[in-house]
């Protein structure tokens, strides 16, 4: 079976329970820097050939974590144009793909929507709506039974041509998408462990946005326990089921 590849783009967001339930399907990964590092350059080379191939082709599957940086500015993180190309070409290649936050803008814009700030950030636990599609989609789906997810995000992107919308929210109409069978995009997180929100919520850059929303960012960390226990079970079943798509 080949190894997974997950391209981190900041180090308060890590794999968490999806690299959890990678490794309860004995699958090997591993995670390499993006963002404001530069992606390996077998990735970069394999993803830029004509006939693309080399690194890209040796892997199982790619996740694409988030990040604060906007897809719009490859001028200050040049690893967005690479990133964006290794998911295209990974698609291609018909292996499962997930995005999470900015790496579902990323899919969305290798795939030619158009990626663009947002009405309000939209920070904390939110309620998500599945469309009928996401309702029935075979990775997606359990989410109706526990729809309060993660959010962290200013950006939203359109929905790319020919893609499923599977999930929005009340202020952002894309949350979800497939493209073919087995390319996912992601604008919440469910992977976001405990620790992970709390890391999030105590970030400077985060806490000065939730004091302009007038959210308070101790109120958001109390519910998390709760709100992480009750969502666990069903991210899992999705994570699951997502890495076992045929």
């Amino acid at each position: 079976m080949k190894p997974w590849l997950m391209i981190r783009n900041t180090p308060l967001e890590g794999p968490d329970l999806f690299a959890d339930v990678l490794r309860g399907e004995g699958i090997a990964f591993r995670i390499v820097e993006g963002g404001e590092s530069p992606l390996p350059p077998d990735l970069v080379a394999g993803a830029e050939a004509a006939d693309g191939g080399g690194a890209v082709d040796d892997l199982g599957g790619l996740v694409i974590l988030g990040g604060p940086m906007g897809v719009y500015e490859e001028d200050r993180y040049p690893s967005l144009g690479a990133e964006r190309r290794v998911a295209r070409l990974a698609v291609a290649r018909g292996m499962p793909v997930l995005g999470i936050c900015l790496g579902a803008q990323l899919l969305a814009s290798a795939f030619g929507a158009r990626v663009y700030p947002g009405p309000r950030k939209e920070i904390g636990w939110e309620p998500l709506v599945l469309t009928d599609a996401g309702l029935t989609d075979p990775a997606l789906g359990p989410l109706a039974k526990t729809p309060v997810v993660f959010h962290l995000h200013g950006d939203t992107f359109d929905l790319p041509e020919g893609a499923v919308h599977l999930a929005r929210t009340a202020g952002y109409a894309v949350q979800a998408f497939r493209v073919g069978t087995r390319a996912y995009g992601l604008q919440f997180h469910l992977e976001f462990s405990l620790t992970t929100v709390r890391a999030v919520l105590e970030d400077p850059a985060c806490r000065a946005d939730l004091l302009q929303l007038g959210q308070s960012p101790e109120e958001i960390a109390a519910e998390s326990t709760e709100r992480i226990r009750a969502l666990r079970p069903t991210a899992i079943e999705v994570f699951r089921s997502f890495v076992r798509l045929g």
